[in-house]
């Protein structure tokens, strides 16, 4: 595999979490706005807590790499650019 299908991948890889992240929590956030005080206690599955836990690790984990491998003083922004004009397709 060349270095540009693994970026990809990883791409794919970080926005497959992200899209779980935000129907995990979407949906934890809309079952808050429909939830009756009346009707008693507001409990979440375990698995949904652990969904939410687990995939929230590997997201801020994805962030934080990509803020180690950026450069003293630069954004990920400036490293996206580079990444995109060593394939010829820069700004």
């Amino acid at each position: 595999m060349n270095a540009k299908s693994i970026e990809i991948l990883n791409g794919v890889f970080a926005i497959i979490l992200l899209l779980i992240y935000f129907l995990t929590m979407g949906y934890m956030i809309i079952t808050v706005f429909n939830w009756d005080p009346a009707i008693g206690e507001l409990v979440f599955n375990n698995n949904i807590i652990w969904v939410a836990n687990v995939v929230g690790g590997l997201v801020a984990g994805v962030i934080i790499a990509n803020l180690a491998l950026s450069k003293p003083g630069e954004t990920p922004v400036s490293q996206v650019t580079e990444i995109s004009k060593e394939y010829g397709n820069g700004y």
